[in-house]
């Protein structure tokens, strides 16, 4: 049977999902289409050619010395690798050029149609399809993100889909907490920032920086703007402080950063600490604190967010709280008394703290059995303990993925051991692979020259963890 399938976005899940529905004989009769609102596939892989002022928001949040925090064999799509003599932790050019190759070897680039924003899509049930609104700009005229609902209205298409699959990521609307006094600090010439609108450090010169966030970017930004500033301090959770954690968080370098714990308030001269400790030097404050999950294409019937309508209506399948959407079976379906068991309306990449491409590929490659019919949703009354996060960090996701591919009939897309256990040693591989990096490009061929294939790079990982761990047992 002939279907019309939508998959909105084309970064790295979308592609995936392109992929796993274009190889079997069975879609040959469907449409398959991909709507990406961007000039270019890859999603935050791909930059943003302005920096927008707030409010308005990049593109991309990718910042100019971004570099992968995974090792490229643990993060590549299971059935496309990186190419030979890649950099272990590569820089985003390469990611992006990786992710273009993947799109030009599968035949993808004929399904995309760029330019094209989803700005609606509303269940029909007297035909049994989304009716679905585009907004379409030519090439190299501004982001849709900033133009009118008329302009919208005026340059807007209409087409019905059978299914609709959601792979429009979840890092671009920038979440930054709202500590009680921020407001009044901001008015005596401080600055407050997201770091989404970061891209290099020269701005920060001889400033005094405040960056808060554990995570890869506010840890990046800490060790990058303190070769440029008159100091650094880095805000941090608890469990990364080395007051209260036995494996607290280490920066690259040191010069310059010094640790804080979480904010507790602003003044309007001052920055208060959860210890009581204050600081009145700071010029500016970079958020590096997530973003928010949002669907805006998606009406408040299908999906509440409680952000984007403060009237909540009578009824609706879905509750986004802009941390998670619920409830989704296998953080991809929705699951209510009326959910059809062959599901017309699929999120991808939800799970955060994760290796993504990966696990793109198994969801991709699920809910194309369940799209074929090969494989059906269980009854309503079945589902219990439906999370409430997609937070699933270290061994929790691959337990996920390994459970999901158990599930959806794809087992032997299974997690390797060799993936957990380079994981699990992610951050001494990395710290380990920068100083290579650091000793000169000959030095470095002598670790990669060569590499080729899984099980080569698999050994040049162990021998990097041991001199990392060596040297850290040495001081």
């Amino acid at each position: 049977m002939k279907r019309d399938i939508l998959i909105v976005g084309a970064g790295p899940s979308g592609l995936a999902a392109l992929k796993a529905l274009k190889q079997h004989n069975q879609t040959k009769s469907w449409k398959l289409v991909v709507a990406e609102q961007r000039y270019g596939i890859g999603g935050v892989w791909l930059p943003s050619s302005l920096t927008p002022i707030p409010p308005d928001l990049p593109s991309s949040p990718i910042y100019d010395s971004l570099t992968t925090n995974l090792p490229h064999p643990v993060m590549a799509f299971y059935s496309h690798p990186f190419p030979r003599a890649t950099p272990l932790f590569p820089g985003h050019p390469v990611v992006l050029k990786y992710l273009q190759a993947f799109a030009e070897r599968f035949a993808l680039l004929s399904h995309i149609r760029f330019g094209h924003k989803v700005v609606g899509a509303e269940w029909d049930p007297r035909v049994q399809k989304w009716r679905t609104r585009f907004c379409t700009r030519k090439r190299n005229t501004p982001e849709m993100a900033d133009a009118s609902e008329h302009e919208r209205a005026a340059n807007a298409s209409e087409e019905m889909y059978d299914a609709i699959l959601v792979c429009s990521g979840h890092y671009h609307y920038p979440k930054t907490p709202d500590w009680p006094g921020v407001n009044e600090w901001t008015l005596h010439g401080r600055t407050l920032m997201h770091a989404c609108y970061y891209r290099r450090p020269q701005p920060f010169r001889n400033k005094v920086v405040l960056i808060v966030g554990a995570g890869p970017s506010g840890r990046d930004l800490s060790n990058e703007i303190a070769s440029v500033a008159r100091q650094v301090y880095h805000s941090v959770p608890w469990a990364w402080h080395p007051a209260r954690s036995a494996t607290p968080i280490v920066h690259t370098t040191s010069s310059g950063i010094a640790l804080k714990p979480p904010i507790r308030r602003f003044h309007s001269n001052a920055i208060e600490f959860e210890d009581g400790t204050q600081l009145t030097d700071v010029d500016i404050v970079i958020a590096a604190t997530g973003y928010f999950y949002r669907y805006p294409f998606l009406p408040s019937n299908i999906l509440y967010d409680p952000s984007q309508s403060p009237t909540a209506p009578s009824s609706a399948s879905l509750f986004c709280d802009g941390s998670h959407v619920e409830p989704l079976y296998q953080h991809m379906f929705p699951i209510t008394p009326t959910s059809p068991a062959a599901p017309n309306l699929i999120f991808f990449g939800l799970p955060s703290k994760v290796v993504p491409f990966p696990l793109f590929e198994i969801q991709a490659l699920v809910a194309t059995n369940l799209l074929l019919g090969k494989k059906q949703l269980p009854p309503f009354d079945a589902f219990q303990d439906i999370p409430h996060s997609h937070n699933l960090p270290n061994e929790k996701q691959f337990a996920y993925c390994n459970s999901l591919a158990e599930w959806g009939g794809v087992r032997d897309w299974q997690v390797k051991d060799w993936v957990v256990e380079m994981y699990a040693k992610k951050d001494i591989l990395r710290k380990t692979w920068q100083e290579v990096e650091r000793r000169g490009e000959q030095h470095l061929q002598e670790w990669i020259g060569g590499v080729e294939g899984e099980n080569e790079w698999v050994n040049v990982m162990r021998r990097l963890i041991a001199l990392g761990e060596e040297q850290a047992s040495q001081g």
